[in-house]
């Protein structure tokens, strides 16, 4: 991460670069190829953060002959001294022209040491909710 200013940064993560393996159940191998990807994150005020990143390789999936590079944008709106966070966002497949945008929520509590995280997206093409939920405590 690098930090120009107190209101801007900037990132970069790579995974898999040593290409692991995994034997799949019928006896195939499995490899995992490298994968980049970068963003920035812009707080105009400390409340709020708007972010947007991208793969900057395109990516096989386990399904033969499509890939998967996906941009994100989004937003977080912290209130009350960080204990209500909001949060909405969108992504997108660009490998897939057919891919429709995804739209994203979340709302998140903070109460002292104890994190609570909401998530989830609708996925117009596949008439389906993507949801995830987390519970966390930091020490």
């Amino acid at each position: 991460i690098y930090r120009p200013s107190s209101w801007l940064r900037f990132g970069v993560v790579a995974k898999d670069i040593n290409q692991p393996g995994f034997d799949a159940p019928d006896g195939t191998r499995f490899k995992l190829d490298p994968q980049i990807r970068t963003g920035i994150a812009i707080n105009p005020y400390s409340s709020l953060t708007l972010t947007s990143d991208v793969d900057v390789t395109s990516n096989k999936t386990l399904v033969p002959g499509q890939k998967s590079q996906v941009l994100s944008l989004g937003a977080e709106q912290t209130i009350l001294a960080e204990f209500l966070s909001l949060r909405i966002g969108a992504f997108k497949n660009l490998q897939d022209a057919a891919s429709p945008i995804t739209p994203t929520a979340g709302l998140g509590l903070r109460i002292f040491a104890f994190r609570m995280d909401v998530g989830g997206g609708y996925d117009f093409r596949e008439k389906g909710v993507l949801g995830s939920f987390s519970l966390s405590m930091t020490f």
